[in-house]
């Protein structure tokens, strides 16, 4: 498994299945989410690629210095 500018915590959340189902046999699915914390402009976004066995192939985070609503995040 490839990790690229990923916490800690950022891990163990990809680590841990949700419920959600696989992709296709051959396919790859990727999900992604933003973060943004009003009181401390604070933002980020996030993203896993699973296989089609639900396996992560690729996770990332990254901190955002642009956005300035959970609009922007």
């Amino acid at each position: 498994m490839d990790t690229i500018g990923i916490s800690d915590v950022g891990m163990t959340e990809c680590r841990r299945q949700r419920n959600q189902p696989p992709p296709p046999v051959g396919k790859y699915k990727l999900n992604a989410d933003a973060a943004f914390i009003p009181e401390t402009c604070v933002d980020g976004i996030g993203a896993v690629f699973r296989n089609d066995k639900g396996e992560v192939m690729v996770a990332m985070a990254l901190p955002l210095e642009t956005a300035t609503s959970p609009k922007h995040a």
